[in-house]
């Protein structure tokens, strides 16, 4: 593509957004991820330079290469230069136009649905052993002292309790099924947006849902769409920008069954950094998540998004202090059912129509 003056840049954009190579979630190849990344990156970075201005075509290679840097020195067992490199990414896309919104718990609801105070209604499903009834605690995050059970996942490291929920049930339980033939049980969530009731919680996402083919699709006509062709060029120059973070996030892992996964270095990393951004140093009760699409699968990344809650360490004393007071406040959810692998309707039809009510309830 070379640089044509009678071409707009949002044309520019969309023929970028086009190309295959640059669509998500990335199938890896044979070669190891740093590699990967590095490929995407070079054939990223020769196209966007042909219709930014000088400065951001040099802002962006900066990004790419802190990317890299970041994984190289994590390969090195230096996971605190790792971050280091990390960090300095982050400062280029955390200013000016750029900069990444967090949208307000308020703010969650598509900025195509007719109702802004509904509530968020999310999914949670787990594999378990044995046929039997279970309570709310069961399918929340798994508890403070059991944090040894707590696996390496794609926004947090091992032994860190996280709370994942998708927007679907047929999203979730696409998910569970590639980690388990065994039985599972579910529960639908609802966030608690009211400061007032949920213990004065300021709640906010990240929104990194975006793949570049969801540019060309037109709302109305494509489903659920939450950026499309009829979004201004804004949007477009800041996802140029992001490109890289979210691609480096949203590699389809190529050894599930491997106890170190080299897809989860940068989003890890990035989960550090907005806790360190927005909760540490935070006078106020803040849970910080992030929005994503599924990069379990192809077909998993069309069937809704997922969002990632982290534990803030604070303990809730009416759950003997083995869970997150600010998680256990913020949202509340069905009693769990077994659910089969078939029919997702019924299953989600029960959810739907079942009582919510706090973890400890």
């Amino acid at each position: 593509m070379t640089r044509n003056s009678n071409v707009t840049f949002k044309e520019n954009f969309h023929n970028i957004m086009r190309e295959d190579i640059f669509h998500l979630p990335k199938l890896r190849s044979e070669k190891d991820y740093y590699s990967d990344v590095k490929c995407l990156f070079e054939g990223y970075q020769n196209k966007v330079r042909l219709i930014l201005d000088e400065d951001e075509a040099t802002e962006i290679p900066d990004i790419c290469t802190g990317i890299l840097d970041s994984i190289n020195a994590y390969n090195d067992g230096l996971p605190h230069r790792s971050y280091i490199h990390f960090k300095k990414c982050m400062d280029i896309l955390n200013k000016g136009r750029n900069r990444l919104v967090l949208f307000q718990k308020s703010n969650l609801i598509s900025r195509y649905s007719g109702n802004q105070n509904d509530p968020l209604h999310l999914y949670r499903v787990r594999a378990i052993e044995e046929n039997r009834t279970y309570q709310r605690t069961e399918i929340f995050h798994t508890p403070y002292h059991l944090r040894e059970k707590v696996a390496t996942c794609r926004y947090s490291i091992s032994g860190f309790p996280s709370l994942y929920m998708g927007t679907a049930l047929a999203l979730c339980v696409e998910e569970s099924i590639q980690k388990s033939d065994r039985l599972f049980i579910g529960s639908k969530f609802q966030m608690n947006r009211s400061t007032r009731d949920n213990g004065n919680i300021n709640i906010q996402v990240m929104d990194l849902s975006i793949k570049p083919q969801d540019f060309l699709k037109v709302p109305g006509v494509d489903g659920n769409v939450f950026y499309s062709q009829q979004d201004g060029d804004d949007l477009a120059h800041m996802y140029l920008y992001w490109y890289p973070l979210i691609a480096a996030c949203s590699f389809i892992r190529k050894s599930k069954n491997d106890p170190f996964s080299p897809e989860y270095i940068i989003p890890q990393l990035l989960m550090q950094w907005v806790r360190e951004q927005y909760v540490k140093s935070s006078h106020h009760e803040e849970l910080v998540g992030i929005r994503y699409f599924s990069c379990a699968s192809r077909k998993a990344a069309e069937l809704g998004f997922n969002y990632v809650f982290p534990v803030s360490g604070k303990s809730e004393e009416s759950l003997g202090n083995h869970y997150c007071s600010v998680l256990a406040n913020a949202f509340e959810l069905t009693k769990p059912i077994i659910i089969g692998k078939d029919n997702l309707d019924f299953w989600q039809s029960n959810m739907d129509h079942s009582e919510f009510n706090r973890v400890n309830e």
